[in-house]
């Protein structure tokens, strides 16, 4: 069930607390790979930054917590 991602560019690289990392993943993944990614992703994140994994092409952003809503 191994997939390879492939990761076109990032533009930033530091995450600052309270920010949170947006992954998109590529379209077609089930369910169960979303999640996968997204508890890997988690673990290998300090505590206090918090992500948010979404399909549909394959993209990394950072927002700022005063961009993201409550």
């Amino acid at each position: 069930m191994s997939q390879t991602i492939e990761i076109e560019s990032i533009a930033r690289l530091d995450i600052k607390p309270g920010e949170i990392l947006i992954a998109t993943l590529p379209e077609g993944l089930d369910d169960q790979q979303v999640d996968a990614f997204g508890r890997a992703l988690r673990a290998a994140l300090p505590e206090q930054v918090r992500c948010l994994v979404v399909t549909g092409g394959v993209a990394f952003h950072v927002a700022a917590s005063e961009e993201v809503p409550a």
